[in-house]
């Protein structure tokens, strides 16, 4: 190598080093012996040798937070990685109080999960009394309890974003909650701070939500046509003048599968007042498509957006899981998205009188 060679091989060295970043983690942990591993998603994993509990070492990280997985002893978890020093302490006799503390989003999550834990402990043993349970009226109120749940996680969520515009974890947690209603969550996004809307994150978030926006409430549905079960071709456009469920799901889809029951209820009371209910499945294998509608009992027309492993209708809107649903008015414009259980026929009480 020419001594200009040596010299460009050194420069360029010398500015990789200006723009790393790296997080120092310290640690002391009575009773751990194995090496503390911290694995990124590229497959890369840093290990920190332990002697007597203590470790310490520096890790290489991103320009903006992100998780990573940490294995402590038996215990494996999500933590969140950035410029800074991390501190974790604890006793292997109860993983449950292992603390990692010190980098700023990994701060905030605590602060989060603190609070969600309070109002989790009321649910919990609610939810063990119910699980035990096998009478139909307590499956109904087990139910009934995790949509609660549900809905009490989603609030928390809401009040630390509002709360928190200057965070990584708030940018997280909406995209955790970003399948609910499109104003809500882009009224969210758009009170963070500038340096979080403007992250790497920050963008591809906005992105997600410009498609999640063509499912948004009085958005007019995609105009699709798919086979049904016999291959006939069936038009959304043949809907227009009734209320239609257009329910995501597979044969495959445990949850989906969980809710048909609630659905078929729904179908069975409105059914006759101007409403009905499109299946839309993404199943490879169409025989377990019959079987299961079949199995399930749903008399409503079924079609299958599937071809070669791709779902046009579920990639325009955005739909990374199943089961989802859109309810579309009579005028084919959106009404609600993401209706189950006793939210459904709350909204169908409301909108058709019998």
């Amino acid at each position: 190598m020419t001594f200009k060679q040596t010299l460009l091989a050194g420069l360029l060295l010398y500015a990789g080093s200006l723009n790393a970043q790296t997080m120092q983690v310290a640690g002391d942990v009575k009773g751990l012996s194995r090496d503390v591993l911290i694995m990124s998603g590229k497959g890369k994993m840093d290990t920190l040798k332990v002697t007597d509990g203590k470790f310490s070492g520096v890790i290489d990280v991103a320009a903006e937070p992100e998780t990573r997985r940490i294995f402590i002893g038996k215990m494996g978890l999500l933590i969140w990685v950035e410029k800074g020093a991390m501190n974790i302490t604890g006793d292997t006799t109860d993983f449950k109080n292992i603390v990692i503390s010190g980098t700023k989003t990994e701060d905030e999550r605590r602060v989060y999960q603190a609070a969600l834990n309070k109002s989790t402990d009321a649910f919990r043993s609610k939810y063990e009394v119910l699980a035990k349970d096998t009478s139909a009226s307590a499956k109904g109120e087990l139910k009934k309890a995790l949509s609660e749940y549900s809905s009490m996680r989603k609030k928390h969520s809401k009040e630390f974003i509002a709360a928190h515009p200057d965070s990584y974890y708030s940018l997280s947690l909406l995209s955790d909650i970003k399948e609910d209603d499109y104003a809500m969550v882009i009224g969210l996004f758009n009170k963070l701070s500038e340096d979080i809307q403007q992250s790497e994150n920050g963008k591809k978030f906005r992105e997600s939500m410009n498609i999640s926006r063509r499912s948004a409430v009085g958005q007019t549905v995609l105009n699709f046509t798919r086979d049904d079960l016999n291959g006939k071709p069936v038009s959304i456009a043949a809907y227009r003048s009734k209320y239609v469920l257009v329910d995501f799901w597979a044969s495959w889809c445990k949850p989906c599968r969980a809710e048909n029951p609630n659905v078929l209820a729904a179908y069975n009371k409105y059914k006759d007042n101007n409403f009905t209910v499109l299946g839309v499945t993404i199943d490879d294998d169409v025989e377990k498509w019959k079987l299961a509608v079949e199995e399930d009992g749903m008399p409503w027309t079924q079609v299958r957006d599937r071809n070669e492993r791709k779902s046009e209708i579920l990639d325009y809107y955005g739909i990374n899981a199943i089961p989802s649903t859109l309810l579309i008015g009579p005028d084919g414009k959106i009404i609600a998205r993401n209706l189950r259980g006793e939210e459904l026929h709350k909204k169908l009480a409301e909108l058709i009188k019998i």
